[in-house]
């Protein structure tokens, strides 16, 4: 038996963390589900039915930890270590090339530490030397690193989707045969969202972007839509999707951003991802990035920063050459404001090249050199037997398998 200490919600630690569920259920591990928020009976019975995942068995796993059982955490570095028992693994991901010493020192209250590419691993190694530099961990016990490369995350696309046809004909209509560009994830400086704004408007070009931009911290659409009124886009229509308002914001230059309203349902977020020819992954940290594994499952094309966790399981996972799709990047320090005050620095996109490549795309929809592959077959790396191998390892503590900071 496991404590399974996560999220329980339809955002990208929430899902990943009931793929791991899934993954363990499925692979013959008794699980405990010890939930990091309240998670009623029937609050998530869309999302369980959605991923396929038996909804009276899940919420009877739920329960309070067992202190003589191993516990996995999948959370945030800074509170990794908030549940210890007999012995305690942490599953996570870093955003930045350098840990906060609180981070740091949660880090090494785990037994185990799971991270899904080197350059995790490099950041736990550099920070934990850091600190013991300046005596801050020099009597702290080393953790034992398992790196388990790739986005570990199994797709769940066993069948076609397509719950959203208002959504793609409506871009159809505005794209007008042209390439339709998505983007996902809660709206922040991070991701790059205002420079794939500000691009659109310099390249003067009738761009068509589908966005799914909505921050269930910060008030749902009321950044993006505030940025675009800003910098000079008016609205030109609104929709109705799934009882949410929507909004159609057009530029001078005949480009359109159409903001999706919050999707509630796993299955309409893949249906809105098969909407996209290109999706746009220009994130300066990126620790995971579940929507470019689920948006290359389903044989989209992708515009990827350098530098980041996407770019090597990618480049891991297939023989397709992606350097044409791939946008070099510098280091510069990692400030937004809010998340990340300079504690460490990711690496930022070059604009003028991801503009080019924006402008090579926008009309070369039909052009099979500017087309990647379905790579539902090759992202062999997310297959739930071949992970739930790799966390036996990490479970039996073989030696052989790990690497130490």
């Amino acid at each position: 038996m496991i404590n399974l200490h996560i999220p329980v919600n339809s955002l990208g630690f929430g899902l990943f963390s009931l793929a791991y569920y899934k993954i363990f259920t499925e692979t013959g591990t008794d699980v405990r589900v010890c939930p990091i928020n309240e998670v009623p009976r029937g609050s998530v019975d869309g999302l369980l039915e959605d991923l396929e995942i038996d909804k009276d068995k899940f919420y009877n796993s739920i329960g309070e930890p067992n202190k003589d059982d191993t516990t996995v955490t999948i959370w945030h570095p800074h509170e990794i270590a908030r549940l210890q028992t007999a012995r305690t693994i942490g599953y996570t991901h870093f955003e930045i090339d350098d840990l906060s010493l609180d981070a740091a020192k949660q880090i090494m209250k785990l037994d185990n530490i799971v991270v899904c590419y080197q350059d995790a691993v490099n950041v736990i190694r550099s920070s934990y030397a850091k600190y013991a530099a300046e005596a801050s961990l020099a009597d702290t016990k080393i953790t034992t690193v398992h790196l388990i490369e790739g986005p570990c995350v199994p797709l769940m696309l066993k069948k076609p989707i397509n719950t959203l046809k208002e959504v793609r004909e409506l871009a159809l209509s505005l794209s007008k045969g042209q390439t339709i560009f998505g983007s996902s994830g809660k709206w922040e400086v991070r991701k790059n969202h205002p420079m794939i704004i500000d691009s659109i408007d310099a390249l003067k070009l009738p761009i068509t972007l589908v966005a799914l931009w909505n921050n269930v911290f910060t008030g749902g659409l009321a950044e993006p839509i505030q940025y675009l009124t800003n910098h000079g886009w008016q609205i030109d229509q609104q929709f109705t999707l799934r009882g949410g308002l929507g909004y159609v914001f057009k530029n001078k230059h005949g480009a359109h951003v159409i903001l999706v309203p919050p999707i509630e349902r796993y299955r309409d977020v893949l249906s809105l991802y098969r909407t996209f020819d290109v999706y746009l992954a220009i994130s300066s940290g990126e620790g995971w990035d579940m929507p470019l594994a689920e948006c290359i499952g389903l044989g989209v094309t992708a515009i990827i920063s350098k530098n980041t966790a996407h770019n090597v399981y990618i480049q891991a996972s297939s023989s397709w050459d992606i350097s044409p799709f791939v946008i070099p990047c510098e280091r510069v320090l990692a400030y937004d404001g809010r998340w990340f005050k300079g504690e460490g620095c990711w690496f930022k996109p070059k604009e003028n090249i991801f503009m080019t490549k924006l402008a090579i795309m926008h009309t070369s929809k039909h052009d099979s050199h500017m087309r990647g592959p379905n790579f539902t077959s090759t992202l062999d790396l997310c297959k739930k037997e071949k992970l739930a191998a790799r966390f036996k390892e990490v479970f039996d503590g073989l030696p052989d398998n790990a690497v130490t900071t």
